[in-house]
């Protein structure tokens, strides 16, 4: 089938209604693109899944079974499971969970269907059917993922004020985990099971539970993201506490401290939250040069800084970043993804040259970390009302996109991700008539499929954030 330009002529935007209808139709048009795609389960999956979101629920079930169809026609055991498992919880998202448990049921590989049925478990306890989903979650045979799914239920349960319900709930996971055997599956469960008592707001239960990790590293994330449920509720000391506790991981203790500090800086404290960032620049500055987590730690310092004014620290810290030598020297890939965290970083204050200057270093082929990185700084300059200059940034990330263009029929490739980030930030930049004109003119239909589920999809964050406002 073939679109033209004529074809992708939209109604202006005039009241949320009107994004609602337009988005669906924008949809539709990336069905028809994705039907040109052979075996292309996923395309068609995120696209279900916005659909669900715009409300748009009949669309959705008929994308989701032209989906299923492509699936079924994957050879290799891996990638079916993985897409018949993304289907399942775009189903579950949508409320069909008979739908979503027959998918799984079609998953011949055993840890893709426990995967699958955890995910159905948790949505269908964020439904409020916790019933169902304990049901769902007491099927699955594997003791780590029907652990994983009753921390899922238990943190449902808490994030719907049922403290004591979800407390009862990690019990069980508490005895499921303790059945699995192998201690890395079993403390990624005990990993899960101290979040959602951190979120039932047993804070304590939560240290104590983290704190029967044997791994370095695994304990660390679990104090990490305990001190980021406390950072969610605003208890400050309580998190403070946390980042204290943790021991043998200082990058992951600034990372506390500066949420910590936007928290502070956010209810107007801003000489405590000045004071936090010093601390945690502190601790950056004391990690060894020969510790690449110095260099990420320092970029989370000086974003915290940008953030509370103090621009200068900030691009002194950015640069220092850069410089850190087992950062400069370690794995290639590593440091195309922190040169992309570092400039985006730095476009997310408004530093737009800088972040040019840190985009400069980064590689062209097949870098999708690139592309990322020029749509972040293309935004922060339309931001700064040169949308002249953020026009041709973008035109430097399709063409650096151009390049890794390596699409496969089992799930989708990172290169696919890339066009929707590009659709999202043209309608940001452009209007969102002007990037679906552009989509429409793209001759390969994955790259129209991606480019308009993008444009979508920022139609769709709009009228998540003006539905959020009070």
């Amino acid at each position: 089938m073939v679109f033209g330009l004529a074809a992708c002529r939209l109604p202006p935007l005039t009241r949320t209604g009107d994004e609602l209808i337009q988005a669906r139709e924008i949809l539709r048009q990336a069905f028809q693109a994705a039907t040109e795609i052979q075996g292309f389960p996923r395309a068609l999956r995120n696209i279900a899944e916005a659909q669900v979101k715009v409300g748009d629920r009949a669309a959705a079930t008929i994308t989701l079974q032209r989906a299923l169809a492509a699936a079924a026609r994957i050879k290799e055991t891996w990638p079916k499971a993985m897409a018949l498992w993304s289907i399942a919880a775009v189903q579950a998202q949508a409320g069909e969970f008979d739908r979503a448990l027959q998918t799984a049921a079609l998953i011949e590989e055993p840890l893709g269907k426990a995967g699958a049925q955890a995910d159905i478990a948790i949505a269908q306890a964020r439904a409020g059917d916790v019933v169902g989903a304990i049901q769902t979650a007491e099927a699955i045979k594997d003791n780590r993922l029907r652990a994983k799914a009753l921390a899922g239920i238990a943190s449902a349960q808490a994030q719907a004020k049922e403290a004591a319900a979800a407390r009862g709930t990690i019990q069980r996971a508490l005895q499921a985990a303790a059945s699995i055997e192998h201690p890395f599956p079993r403390e990624d469960a005990l990993r899960d099971i101290a979040k959602a008592q951190a979120q039932a707001g047993d804070v304590r239960g939560a240290l104590h539970t983290a704190g029967t990790i044997t791994s370095d590293v695994k304990k660390t994330w679990a104090f990490e993201e305990i001190g980021l449920v406390q950072i969610q509720t605003r208890d400050v000391e309580g998190a403070m506490q946390t980042a204290a506790a943790i021991q043998g991981a200082d990058d992951i203790q600034v990372k506390l401290l500066v949420a910590i500090a936007m928290v502070q800086a956010e209810v107007g404290d801003r000489a405590a939250a000045a004071a936090t960032v010093r601390r945690a620049s502190l601790i950056a500055a004391d990690l060894s040069d020969n510790d690449y987590h110095k260099a990420y730690a320092l970029i989370d310092v000086g974003s915290a800084q940008a953030r509370i004014g103090d621009r200068a620290a900030a691009s002194a810290t950015f640069r220092q970043a850069l410089l850190v030598p087992a950062a400069r020297d370690y794995l290639h890939d590593r440091r195309q993804g922190l040169l992309m965290l570092c400039a985006t970083a730095q476009a997310g204050v408004g530093d737009v040259h800088a972040a040019l200057e840190t985009i400069a270093e980064m590689r062209n082929e097949e870098n999708a970390n690139k592309v990322w990185a020029l749509n972040i700084t293309a935004e922060a300059q339309a931001q700064g009302a040169d949308r002249t200059a953020a026009l041709a940034t973008l035109e430097r990330a399709v063409q650096t996109a151009g390049g890794i263009r390596r699409f496969d029929t089992s799930h989708t490739p990172p290169e696919f991700a890339v066009y929707m980030w590009i659709g999202r930030a043209r309608a940001r930049i452009a209007g969102v008539q002007a990037a679906v004109a552009w989509a429409m003119s793209q001759a390969m239909p994955e790259v129209k499929t991606g480019s308009l589920i993008g444009v979508a999809t920022e139609i769709i964050e709009r009228l998540f954030v003006e539905r959020s406002r009070p």
